[in-house]
């Protein structure tokens, strides 16, 4: 995985496409209006925010470098794809976090710092 880009999305599985939600982390062919090529989207901590536990929002990545990574900013609108099937649809929230050098940050009170990796 390329580790560059990290966006927060927002995205809902078809329950009638899936037997279950998907676990912790979630990789898939994703479309994007515009972009005629399907790259992998890997979703990571995802977290229900759904009574149901089918919407969630997630960190999401192009498993490549080579992925259009400029066509994850808020508001993109994206599907991904099983096959012939849409098992899911979301949009992207947040802008890209560049990944690079460490970053100490503080975390809501309770809760002890972490680092994270961030480029300005």
């Amino acid at each position: 995985m390329t580790n560059h880009r990290t966006v927060l999305v927002d995205i809902t599985f078809d329950r009638t496409r899936r037997p279950e939600p998907p676990a912790e982390r979630y990789a898939a062919p994703v479309r994007i209006c515009g972009h005629d090529v399907a790259f992998t989207l890997v979703l990571t901590n995802l977290r229900a925010v759904s009574p149901d536990g089918w919407r969630f929002l997630a960190d999401a990545q192009f498993l490549v470098d080579h992925a259009p990574h400029e066509s994850l900013v808020p508001g993109t609108k994206f599907e991904l794809v099983e096959g012939p099937f849409v098992p899911a649809r979301g949009a992207v929230l947040t802008a890209p976090l560049m990944l690079g050098r460490s970053t100490t940050v503080d975390c809501p009170i309770g809760t002890p710092r972490e680092e994270i990796r961030a480029q300005p």
